[in-house]
């Protein structure tokens, strides 16, 4: 007796095809939400037979973020007239700050500490904060964070970048018009004019870790007192030293 197998089905048939594959990821993400990944595999042609399969993938990949700021708005705008994008709003402990109208911000003098800083809302103990600094004009240096400020304002830790000995970073204590240097790390780099400068600090249990321009730049720990008497403040914010050409941009702190 002759057995007759049945006819494969076509999906069958197009699983038992060999398929040369390019893949290619278009990612599409938003700070602080999920990402969707598309993969998308297209086949050589078989045979006069040219299938395509669409895969797509909802992946879960999400980032905390408190505070958030691009500092968009119209040139000239004080800061404290503007708001975060997460929609907090500024408050100016010492010079000024405007914005530039390209997504930056600047301090109004070049003879004094501008500093500004907002709530978070984080609970202390940790989080992460972070700015990306700019050289419009050589030289234009002395910019960074200012975290963990008290209540007035007037006083809390700054963490600097300054463009002398091979570039170096100060992270200090700031109390109104005067910043007492905790810790200097130098040789951290000296980045071309107009070239984007991340400066990130994590914070946890009283001790900072800097980083530079994606490098790590190192570590320290407050005192005892000074662990008390800033160590429960979230406050977080901008400041630049004695200079009115840096331009900060793309602030955010999270947990």
């Amino acid at each position: 007796m002759q057995m007759h197998r049945p006819a494969p089905s076509l999906l069958g048939e197009r699983l038992r095809r060999p398929v040369l594959a390019r893949r290619r990821v278009l990612g599409l993400c938003t700070f602080g939400a999920g990402c969707l990944a598309l993969v998308v595999a297209s086949a050589a042609a078989l045979g006069g037979v040219r299938p395509a399969t669409l895969f797509a993938q909802n992946q879960a990949v999400t980032i905390s973020v408190a505070v958030s700021d691009t500092f968009t708005g119209a040139s000239g705008t004080n800061l404290t007239a503007h708001t975060s994008d997460t929609g907090q709003s500024w408050t100016q402990s010492a010079g000024s700050f405007t914005l530039t109208g390209s997504a930056g911000a600047k301090s109004g003098t070049n003879s004094a500490i501008s500093a500004a800083w907002l709530t978070t809302g984080l609970t202390a103990g940790s989080y992460t904060a972070s700015v990306i600094m700019s050289q419009p004009n050589n030289p234009a240096c002395c910019g960074g964070l200012y975290l963990n400020v008290d209540a007035t304002g007037a006083s809390g830790i700054s963490v600097i970048w300054y463009d002398d000995t091979g570039g170096r970073i100060v992270i200090g204590k700031r109390n109104g018009a005067t910043i007492t240097a905790l810790q200097t790390f130098t040789g951290v780099g000296l980045p071309a004019v107009n070239l984007a400068m991340p400066l990130k600090v994590t914070y946890l249990a009283g001790t900072y870790t800097i980083r530079f321009m994606g490098n790590l730049v190192g570590s320290y720990t407050l005192s005892a007192p000074d662990l008390a008497t800033y160590g429960g403040s979230t406050r977080s914010g901008i400041i630049v030293d004695k200079n009115n050409k840096i331009v900060l941009s793309a602030f955010q702190v999270g947990p």
